[in-house]
């Protein structure tokens, strides 16, 4: 009697256990289908060739990659609502696309834990690795030229360079007072 008991409490556990591992998998497998069809698609509108009849779930205007930290995500138009650090890699007010001349992109996004800690493991660029913003059919070659600390004040201290910049921020996971500030220079511009 204990062990049929013992057995319908396990297989019970089981199943619970089963159950709770499916609940945090299953959507941040979706989110990540989701993004992948999105970046494809760009990269094929971008490469007029669209195969894809329907739209994709997200419009992006641009994709970041960082290879240093195996990270390729879509950007959103700076009024999108998706344009959202909880939700995603954020475009800051007043930036300027790769396009302008001397100008200046800000992209913030979460480190830590989460499905939007997209930052996570900013902390392990260095200086002169590349960085990548594909965006209207040309792919933007930054390269690493400062990391910084800043304490955490809601801004962000820049003075602006006399050449195009590309900054990456997130909170400092190891000095919670405090946020890291990439900063990249233009070094490439190629069409794509």
């Amino acid at each position: 009697m204990k062990t049929k008991k013992s057995k319908t409490i396990g297989f019970s556990l089981l199943l619970i256990g089963i159950f709770i591992i499916s609940y945090s998998l299953i959507p941040n497998y979706i989110e990540q289908v989701k993004e992948e069809t999105s970046i494809n698609y760009f990269f094929e509108v971008m490469s007029n060739e669209v195969k894809t009849i329907e739209q994709p779930p997200y419009n992006y205007i641009a994709v970041l990659e960082i290879p240093r930290i195996s990270l390729k995500k879509g950007l959103f138009d700076i009024n999108d609502r998706n344009n959202n650090v909880d939700r995603n890699i954020k475009i800051l007010n007043n930036s300027d696309m790769p396009n302008i001349n001397n100008g200046l992109l800000i992209i913030a996004a979460h480190s830590g834990r989460g499905r939007a800690a997209f930052f996570d493991k900013l902390d392990r660029l260095t200086k002169r690795d590349l960085v990548y913003i594909y965006y209207q059919n040309d792919k933007y070659t930054y390269e690493v030229s400062d990391i910084l600390r800043q304490y955490k004040t809601g801004s962000i201290d820049i003075v602006r360079r006399n050449y195009t910049e590309l900054i990456l921020t997130t909170c400092d996971q190891v000095n919670k007072d405090k946020q890291i500030i990439v900063r990249l220079m233009l070094v490439g511009k190629l069409v794509y």
